[in-house]
């Protein structure tokens, strides 16, 4: 039997995106408004987590799946590095280079909550952290 080619262009492109680096996340399913132009949310995982029809998920988030913001072709995503706050939420930093300018992002992760993207100000990155675009600027 022979595979359809449309069969093998999908498959080709979702392996694409799993293979292009991103930002992922479970439960991570919006991003901001301001990432709508810049890249796409796929599915990387499937639903995990309590799938509980009685329980009120008030210590933790109900089941979800696992996605990834893929940049666009053609724009450099950082990570910056990572931070543990309180022993309870990790906090990453990225760096989005488009064009000629950048756009900082910082992912949070509870322990038990699903994860949020956001962009952020540049005032707001870690200085430990933009010293890691040193690497990037030097000419």
């Amino acid at each position: 039997m022979r595979v359809p080619e449309k069969l093998l262009a999908v498959v080709q492109e979702a392996i694409d995106k799993m293979a292009t680096p991103g930002i992922e996340g479970w439960g991570m399913e919006r991003v901001p408004s301001a990432l709508h132009d810049y890249g796409q949310l796929v599915v990387i995982a499937p639903t995990a987590g309590c799938t509980n029809s009685t329980c009120n998920h008030i210590s933790h988030a109900p089941a979800a799946p696992t996605y990834k913001w893929v940049p666009n072709p053609g724009s450099l995503l950082i990570e910056l590095g990572e931070e543990e706050i309180e022993g309870e939420t990790i906090l990453t930093y990225y760096a989005l280079l488009v064009n000629d300018q950048v756009i900082y992002l910082e992912k949070e992760e509870p322990r038990f909550h699903w994860a949020a993207l956001y962009v952020i100000d540049e005032n707001e990155v870690p200085t430990w952290a933009l010293a890691r675009l040193a690497q990037y600027t030097a000419s």
